[in-house]
């Protein structure tokens, strides 16, 4: 199944359906908006779809609270945001989260310049396929202005996004692999440095608690022993984190919570 849905807007939701998702001939498009439907005779479905959904985003009189692009696996989901990211040109929409997936990083890559950038709040990305280049795109897409714009990160399907570009937001969970734990003590030290940063989740496979707890240090609250805590330099304020075997948990508290 293949839907390409935008948030409510008015009490309406848009939602656009490509040929094989109803198991239609190769070649057609049956598109459903409002229960309206239209079959499409020898047209392409991702370029109909695009063309279609562009229209509409071009609008300037919409503004969405969610945009969800969701079904299109393989290389479905990179070949449709870049008819979608050509079919708009130069004209952005303004949406506050992004969610996305199961699709590829590519995606995200392509659709992210079609968004103002000073409306985004939020992108969540789960079931994400793994691409052969998708260290290469993660580096262009973290230097985007929407990208930076960003309060909230749920990534849990997204693999190996630096740290250092989630630490301007307030909330994120990301899955970071082969994390070593030296490697923690310098995301400590950048995260010291993000006054905006009120939680972030750590996600991977087989974190060496021990070995990380020992590279982070002592705490200064050790008759708090379900957490280390540790003060920020040149602040008032403390990061504490919190462990499991797949998890680790970072929190900013206030001097008076402890």
């Amino acid at each position: 199944m293949t839907p390409v849905a935008l948030g409510e807007e008015a009490g309406r939701r848009i939602c656009m359906l490509t040929e094989f998702m109803l198991g239609k001939p190769e070649n057609d498009c049956l598109m459903i908006n409002d229960g309206v439907e239209r079959l499409v005779k020898g047209a392409d479905p991702f370029q109909l779809a695009a063309e279609h959904l562009s229209i509409v985003l071009k609008n300037p009189d919409i503004e969405l609270e969610d945009f969800w692009l969701s079904g299109y696996e393989g290389n479905n989901g990179e070949t449709f945001t870049s008819l979608l990211n050509s079919a708009m040109g130069d004209d952005m929409f303004v949406v506050n989260d992004l969610k996305l997936g199961p699709t590829s990083v590519g995606a995200l890559l392509n659709i992210l310049p079609c968004i103002v950038p000073e409306e985004l709040s939020l992108i969540e990305m789960d079931e994400i396929e793994d691409g052969e280049d998708d260290d290469a795109k993660i580096a262009e897409i973290v230097e985007m202005d929407q990208w930076k714009n960003v309060e909230f990160f749920w990534l849990w399907g997204m693999k190996s996004v630096p740290i250092d570009s989630v630490a301007h937001s307030k909330r994120f969970n990301v899955n970071l692999n082969d994390v070593t734990p030296q490697e923690f003590v310098r995301i400590r030290e950048v995260l010291f440095k993000s006054p905006n940063l009120h939680f972030g989740v750590i996600s991977g496979e087989g974190f060496d608690l021990t070995a990380i707890q020992e590279a982070l240090g002592p705490s200064i609250r050790p008759d708090r022993p379900e957490m280390k805590v540790y003060a920020i330099p040149d602040s008032t304020s403390f990061l504490s984190f919190s462990f499991d075997e797949t998890h680790v948990c970072i929190k900013r508290h206030n001097s008076e919570d402890f």
